[in-house]
């Protein structure tokens, strides 16, 4: 399935989903995750045949990707995509890892790719590990060479990347991760409230009428299936979509994702923005 090397859940993915964009969102998702794995043995990934698509409409920023030619006679021994053999194996890299400061540690470039010769530069021990959340996830992975849009093929708030020179270089999300330090981990500040907003509705909004203010950096506490559906009945689901007022319930009949909750890995957040036919989940802070 295209774009399925693109997405980590537990191991081995096999969906019962049809030739649809929705795919590799529905394997995105905690709350979906739990039954499927999604394949990710570390080999070059496949290029688009077509040079367009239903939503790739130039496929110049896919040619960069390296890909296998010669064809696979075999994946060898899977086993290492499993779960428990999966998590350990990161766990432990984690745990010994070299944390680094960033941008200062390739010069502080922020262009595309200016930290590339440093990541070639990586030893083949221990392994790197960054640092990061996901607002600002688009500034490391500029200079890193990744997909800037969100993150690709991660688990557990956890990026794993092989470097040329052999070596391991992570990427840890700070709100996600299990693996990190208590030290190193975020956690929702004391006293974070969160409240189904009114339909059209925005959290700047919403937190004041309850004495509470509205804190951009904790939105994303909400920005969970399994925070939405604590205040929405989410019948039909939790979907993916993009948009500075989600997380959010799809209340308008009208809209395709009627009755959705819906979170975004893409948008980040913004504590003003609302949408009439929506209903945001918002994060209070302490006024």
């Amino acid at each position: 399935m295209v774009g399925v090397n693109g997405a980590r859940c537990n191991g081995i993915y096999l969906a019962p989903c049809g030739p649809s964009w929705r795919c590799i969102y529905h394997v995105r998702f905690s709350t979906r995750c739990f039954w499927s794995n999604s394949v990710a043995p570390e080999i070059n990934r496949s290029r688009h045949a077509s040079k367009r698509g239903t939503n790739v409409i130039d496929n110049k920023p896919f040619e960069r990707f390296v890909f296998e030619t010669r064809g696979v006679q075999t994946f060898g021994d899977l086993s290492y995509l499993l779960r428990e053999s999966h998590e350990g194996v990161v766990a432990a890299a984690v745990r010994a890892a070299e944390r680094v400061s960033w941008p200062s540690s390739w010069g502080g470039g922020s262009t595309f790719e200016a930290a590339v010769d440093w990541v070639k530069r990586t030893p083949a021990s221990p392994p790197r590990l960054l640092l990061y959340v996901r607002e600002e996830y688009k500034k490391i992975a500029k200079p890193l060479g990744l997909w800037g849009e969100n993150q690709r093929a991660t688990h557990n708030g956890t990026i794993t990347l092989r470097t040329e020179s052999g070596g391991m270089l992570l990427l840890a999300d700070k709100r996600k991760c299990p693996y990190l330090l208590k030290t190193e981990r975020m956690s929702p500040p004391t006293g974070l409230r969160q409240l189904a907003a009114p339909a059209g509705v925005s959290c700047a909004t919403a937190c004041r009428q309850i004495g509470a203010r509205c804190d951009e950096a904790t939105l994303e506490w909400g920005n969970t299936c399994e925070a939405l559906a604590q205040h929405f009945a989410c019948e039909a689901g939790c979907g993916h979509q993009v948009g500075p007022e989600l997380p959010a319930y799809a209340a308008a009949t009208d809209l395709d994702t009627h009755k959705q909750c819906l979170i975004s890995d893409i948008a980040v957040s913004t504590c003003g923005a609302a949408f009439q036919k929506t209903q945001r989940l918002c994060s209070c802070s302490r006024a």
